[in-house]
């Protein structure tokens, strides 16, 4: 059992994160709830702890018993819930940022301004060019070389006398034309399921998947609807991302996405909707539901 009558500084910060996932035992809990609100020490460290923590669920670090001990006892505040809401932003923000120098980098490295690739791209050109006209005079020769100017004519073929053959002059029944029956067109229909913001992970929507077909349409309930688009992302029950859609559109205070049927092996998942409006990513709702066998 972990001594927590010592200072905050004897405390480690794997206790401190049992404290923060609801893993510390009836003794302790008492005990380490009440260092908390004398020691200032201490209440910074958690905090500190709150970051990491909420970090590592966002990047994926966390184990699948971790993931699930977050979601159940630490996401249990408005205050925490912004921070993973900021920390996804911040994360999805550096991400982008890290693209934009990665596409920086290659157009200075080949850059037009510079004249030594002017005067390069200027030579491939030139290239081209001869390359093409040469292909153009060369080609006729070639193929006289590889083929025979004089073609040989075709054996005649024996002509066959025409037979006179007698046919009946009376005037032949009429044709019986039946109509061809039209087939309906095939329609592909994808079966569509609607959630609310109403589900918790004690009270999760059961999705039963169709044995034939490869897409699930799923629908996402709005509260209200905010100018920009929005963002929807695909997890599982061990915080792996899946699938992610951008750029969506509500309609009907609706958004709709359609998720591949190879990414939906039965268990408990999550879609996190966030919104996007001049640069700014705000979260707007998560969507909980199981997927269970038919």
């Amino acid at each position: 059992m972990t001594d927590l009558t010592n200072n905050s500084i004897s405390l480690s910060d794997e206790t401190i994160r049992s404290f923060l996932l609801g893993q510390l035992t009836v003794a302790e809990q008492p005990s380490f709830e009440q260092r908390l609100f004398t020691d200032e020490a201490l209440e910074a460290r958690v905090r500190l702890n709150e970051l990491a923590l909420t970090d590592d669920y966002v990047r994926g670090r966390l184990t699948s018993q971790e993931h699930d001990w977050f979601n159940q006892y630490f996401l249990l505040t408005a205050d925490r819930n912004r921070m993973r809401a900021v920390s996804r932003a911040l994360n999805d923000q550096f991400a982008a940022e890290r693209r934009t120098r990665a596409t920086l980098n290659l157009k200075t490295l080949f850059d037009l301004e510079r004249p030594a690739w002017r005067y390069a791209f200027a030579a491939l050109l030139l290239l081209v060019v001869l390359a093409t006209f040469w292909l153009g005079v060369k080609e006729p020769r070639l193929v006289e070389r590889i083929l025979p100017t004089r073609r040989i004519a075709p054996r005649p073929s024996p002509t066959q006398t025409p037979v006179v053959t007698h046919h009946s002059i009376a005037p032949s029944a009429p044709a019986h034309a039946e109509p061809t029956p039209t087939l309906p067109p095939h329609e592909v229909t994808v079966p569509a399921v609607v959630f609310d913001q109403s589900n918790t992970r004690n009270n999760l929507a059961v999705v039963i998947l169709p044995k034939n077909g490869k897409l699930l349409r799923v629908e996402l309930l709005l509260n209200q609807v905010d100018a920009g688009t929005y963002r929807a992302e695909f997890w599982n029950s061990t915080g792996q991302s899946l699938f992610s859609a951008d750029a969506l559109v509500p309609a009907n205070r609706r958004v709709a996405l359609d998720i591949p049927l190879d990414v939906l092996p039965v268990g408990a998942y999550e879609i996190s909707l966030s919104r996007m409006n001049d640069g700014v990513t705000e979260n707007v709702a998560a969507y909980l539901f199981r997927v269970q066998e038919q």
